[in-house]
């Protein structure tokens, strides 16, 4: 915090964003503090790179994200620290030290904000959404920028907040969209995701969160792929469109709104794809009745019993076929 406030020289990655003396001063304090009570623990970060550990746990930390805004005494920076063990990740935190905003997360436990638990916002409609994205440079050099135009003008406002900022703002319910995400992971020189091949759905009930959104992506020229899941609660079943990354997202988010019922807020044709459009319910839902009928079974129907063993008798018997 000592240097936050007054103008900072900066030095530009190989990706073009930049960096300064702080950035690596922070996190050689972090790589101390947990070396002093975690020793046997691997640091993966932002400025130095991989420490691997012995303990099967590892400290993934960026001490400044948003240095840009560090540079320039704005103070919407964030100091971001997660926990994976054994290739999970468990623990999560933001810090933002100059406006003493923190979040905290963990697996299973939910989102904080001190003694308050986190909620999306529940608007569902891009008309009522208040949208955050990235600089208007990033859009317009990946050729994205009609592409943003045309959310923001359909938006009930936005504005440029890009960094980690504007996934808390999201977060904790202030604002209902964020563009950036997806777009990164497409025009980052080292990732280079340039193809969606595969998106679906899942349903996990009786877990909350009870769906997942799976995306699966495709890098030819780095060599890579990756598999992004976003949880989506079962009250709030919505996300936001990524067609506008990835158009070949159209068609696969038009299956998981037919199968599951999870809107894509955004997206430019939203209806059914495969079921007829007078269908009533979503089928591929674990509590989607077959028939619409419920269907019983000997574990959650009291005093059903199970079949005689004599039945069987009745069952198909197995075949052997012979090579001819």
């Amino acid at each position: 915090m000592a240097a936050f406030g007054r103008r900072l020289g900066v030095k530009h990655k190989a990706d073009a964003t930049v960096v300064t003396e702080v950035d690596a001063a922070a996190e050689r304090a972090i790589r101390a503090t947990l070396h002093e009570h975690r020793p046997e623990d691997g640091v993966l970060g932002e400025e130095e790179g991989l420490t691997p550990g012995a303990s099967g746990r590892l400290w993934v930390v960026d001490p400044i994200d948003g240095t840009r805004m560090y540079a320039e005494g704005i103070p919407l920076w964030t100091t971001l620290i997660a926990l994976s063990v054994d290739a999970s990740t468990v623990v999560g935190v933001a810090d933002s030290p100059a406006t003493s905003l923190r979040l905290r997360a963990s697996a299973g436990g939910g989102a904080w904000e001190d003694a308050r638990q986190l909620r999306v916002s529940s608007v569902d409609r891009l008309s009522e959404a208040f949208v955050l994205h990235a600089s208007v440079e990033e859009f317009a050099s990946s050729g994205e920028l009609a592409a943003l135009g045309r959310v923001v003008t359909q938006a009930r406002g936005s504005r440029g907040l890009g960094d980690a900022w504007g996934h808390l703002m999201v977060a904790r319910g202030s604002a209902e969209a964020l563009v950036e995400v997806c777009t990164f992971l497409r025009d980052d020189a080292e990732l280079a995701f340039a193809m969606l091949p595969w998106m679906g759905a899942a349903d996990y009930l009786p877990r909350v969160p009870r769906f997942e959104c799976i995306y699966n992506l495709l890098s030819l020229a780095n060599e890579l792929r990756f598999t992004l899941k976003v949880l989506v609660t079962e009250e709030q079943p919505r996300v936001p469109s990524i067609v506008g990354v990835w158009p070949t997202a159209n068609w696969h988010e038009r299956e998981a709104y037919d199968f599951y019922g999870i809107t894509f807020t955004g997206h430019p044709d939203l209806t059914r794809i495969l079921l007829p459009e007078d269908w009533v319910g979503w089928p591929l839902r674990k509590d989607s009745p077959l028939g619409y009928e419920e269907v019983a079974f000997t574990h959650n129907t009291p005093g059903r019993r199970e079949p005689s063993p004599s039945l069987k008798k009745l069952a198909p018997k197995k075949v052997r076929y012979r090579a001819q």
